[in-house]
């Protein structure tokens, strides 16, 4: 099983709404949908500083990440957030999760930042 990491597209919506839930679930919690629908719309305005990346295998979409840039008082160039990551337990153990953590790293170092 053969993992790729992209950005999310706007034809990934109702998939990480199912991964949305999930991770919601794992963490037995909840938040209401118009807290849904507000993240949603933040991850594919790129004017808005949260990015979102998803785990691709054999053409599903298994998992994603949340991440975006912060500033900071002690770095020039400021710091990564990686604040969600979540996988199907079916692709659990088979490198999904490394994959999406790998791709914000890639980005946190294009970005020059100096903590992710």
């Amino acid at each position: 099983m053969s993992t790729t990491v992209r950005p999310i597209q706007d034809g990934d919506k109702d998939r990480w709404l199912v991964l949305w839930q999930g991770y919601l679930d794992f963490y037995k919690t909840s938040v209401a949908a118009e807290q849904t629908e507000r993240t949603w719309n933040r991850i594919m305005d790129p004017e808005f500083n949260m990015k979102c990346a998803v785990a691709v295998n054999d053409g599903a979409v298994v998992g994603f990440t949340t991440y975006n840039l912060q500033n900071s008082t002690w770095s020039p160039n400021g710091h990564c957030y990686l604040e969600d990551l979540f996988v199907t337990p079916e692709v659990r153990g088979t490198g999904a999760g490394r994959a999406l953590i790998d791709f914000v790293k890639a980005f946190a170092l294009e970005n020059k930042c100096s903590r992710l």
